[in-house]
């Protein structure tokens, strides 16, 4: 296994939170084992503060300025729902464009019972735009901030139209946990997932609103930059070194996993700035950009993962791996060769078994792990301390 010291500049960062490697059981401040040593934080003593209701499976509506918002909701403490240890970690889990909470929710399994986690599925309001499967503007699908296509003006809701605003709708969804669950919520262990557009809404909040993330998990991530020739985004600027574990197959038709050229993506009134032009990096390059905003000095590139392979769809999963880096955090970037735009899963689920491209109905293209069982492995291993 080849270890190479990474040449490129070191990004100085503004450390507030930091995410840290840690031990799993948060109830301790003893040494993680791994190398990283957990910052000593507050033992939990006794709770005063009664069991929270929990959501089994429940849609909530929460006021964001004057917009209402939904999310789908799993947690513990319901009837239906009761695990230990606690407090319980946070994942949310952005959905894709066009898509909705039921379908993320199918697809990640965030909200299985053996992850004891609680687990939001928030909605994402309409823009307008096109994507890599319209050949004309216009297309109305939900969508989430960042994205060339997703209009910083919400289409149907005026005049004036609602201006778009999904980091203080993750502001709101903080809250909503701290007021359900209180002291039962660990909050220094929030994570974000999300898949293709909501891929692109995790790393917009690690990059421009992370101080309350332990780390982030983007699946098939497009990544958008305006400036045309760069793989990385120049104005991403961690307030803390963020955790990264990231998966893309190399036939994905949806991202190419070599980048896009130009792809003008947003025209008229809605869109800020107008005529808005987009391109899609690199993702070896993109996963290469976190290292050096995270200050790593070591990196292992393409190692085949043991195991990880389907010989009937010729697909094989390499890890590239950016460690000693600012923190103990790491990024992994697992590249799927002939993996397409999917939820990678051992089990057929809403991807596999459509195309890429037109979404047709296909039989089911298996992938070479479980990404969720590899993701929550990673997010146990990172909590954000002061």
């Amino acid at each position: 296994m080849r270890l190479i010291t990474l040449a490129t500049a070191v990004l100085t960062l503004a450390l507030g939170a930091t995410a840290v490697a840690g031990d799993e059981n948060p109830d301790t401040d003893r040494p993680a084992e791994g190398g990283g040593t957990a910052t000593s934080g507050p033992k939990l003593g006794p709770r005063t503060d009664p069991m929270p209701t929990g959501w089994s499976q429940k849609t909530i509506n929460i006021m964001v300025g004057a917009v209402q918002r939904t999310v789908l909701a799993d947690g513990p403490g319901s009837d239906t729902y009761s695990c230990g240890p606690v407090p319980y970690p946070i994942i949310i889990s952005y959905h894709g464009r066009g898509s909705n909470p039921g379908r993320m929710r199918g697809l990640s399994q965030f909200h299985d019972q053996k992850y004891c986690s609680i687990v939001l599925y928030p909605s994402g309001l309409n823009g307008l735009g096109r994507d890599s499967t319209a050949m004309s503007y216009g297309t109305l699908k939900s969508c989430w901030q960042g994205a060339p296509y997703c209009t910083p003006k919400v289409p149907g809701t005026g005049p004036p139209e609602t201006i778009r605003d999904d980091v203080a709708f993750f502001d709101a969804l903080i809250n909503l946990v701290r007021t359900e669950y209180g002291s039962w919520a660990a909050l220094d262990r929030v994570y974000v997932s999300g898949k293709s557009n909501g891929a692109e809404f995790a790393n917009y909040l690690a990059c421009y609103h992370g101080d309350q993330i332990a780390a982030i998990a983007p699946v098939s991530g497009p990544f958008y930059y305006a400036m045309a020739g760069l793989d990385a985004d120049p104005s991403c600027s961690p307030t803390h070194p963020i955790p990264v574990i990231n998966f893309h197959g190399d036939a994905d038709k949806a991202v190419k996993y070599q980048g896009s050229g130009r792809w003008e993506s947003c025209l008229g009134n809605l869109c800020d700035p107008p005529d808005r032009v987009a391109r899609i990096p690199n993702l070896p390059k993109w996963a290469a950009a976190w290292g050096d905003h995270n200050g790593c000095e070591s990196q292992e590139l393409d190692v085949p993962v043991p195991g990880a392979a389907q010989p009937s769809s010729g697909q094989e999963t390499f890890l590239s791996k950016y460690y000693n880096c600012n923190g103990d955090v790491e990024v992994l970037h697992y590249h799927t060769k002939n993996g397409l735009h999917d939820w990678p899963s051992l089990s057929p689920n809403d991807d596999n078994t459509q195309d890429d491209q037109t979404f047709a109905t296909v039989p089911a293209v298996l992938g070479t792990m479980n990404a969720t069982e590899v993701i929550v492995q990673f997010f146990k291993r990172f909590t954000l301390r002061p």
